[in-house]
């Protein structure tokens, strides 16, 4: 559990339970901050609060171009990604980069979309369908990858 305080001077985030609150939100860090349960206390403020855990996510492509534009450079990683995307609308592939070395990413747009822009996490996209083609040092790159656009490390 995790508290998070949020007034006049900034944002802080403690271990612990808080000594009273404004409003409470139980959320799932690894579903793209779903509600647990019900929020309690100010409807207005915990909407407010969720609205800013959850933007937005975008087009799967444009997620791809800026997940490959934030994390090409990281040693080990392969020359280029071909991405296969499937939707209600029918089924859909690009490559990005150049070279030989590729890594191969198939599955749901959305969690495709999800996993590049650093809403879900890639190995808990792996499990939820996200298939993927290539060696396991560049699954582990991947994974970096990910981290790097997810968390900014």
């Amino acid at each position: 559990m995790a508290t998070v305080a949020i007034g006049q001077d900034g944002v802080a985030v403690a271990g612990r339970p808080p000594s009273r609150s404004d409003a409470t939100l139980v959320v799932d860090l690894g579903a793209r901050f779903a509600l647990t349960e019900n929020p309690a206390g100010d409807d207005d403020l915990a909407a407010a609060v969720l609205r800013s855990l959850r933007p937005p996510v975008p087009h799967w492509r444009d997620a791809a171009a800026r997940f490959w534009g934030l994390t090409r450079d990281i040693p080990g990683m392969p020359d280029g990604l071909v991405v296969n995307a499937t939707s209600p609308d029918g089924a859909d592939r690009i490559s990005i980069g150049d070279g030989t070395r590729r890594y191969v990413l198939s599955g749901p747009a959305d969690l495709l979309a999800g996993v590049f822009s650093g809403a879900d996490d890639f190995l808990a996209a792996l499990a939820a369908g996200l298939r993927v083609q290539g060696t396991l040092s560049q699954l582990s790159v991947m994974t970096a990858a990910s981290w790097k656009v997810r968390f900014d490390v």
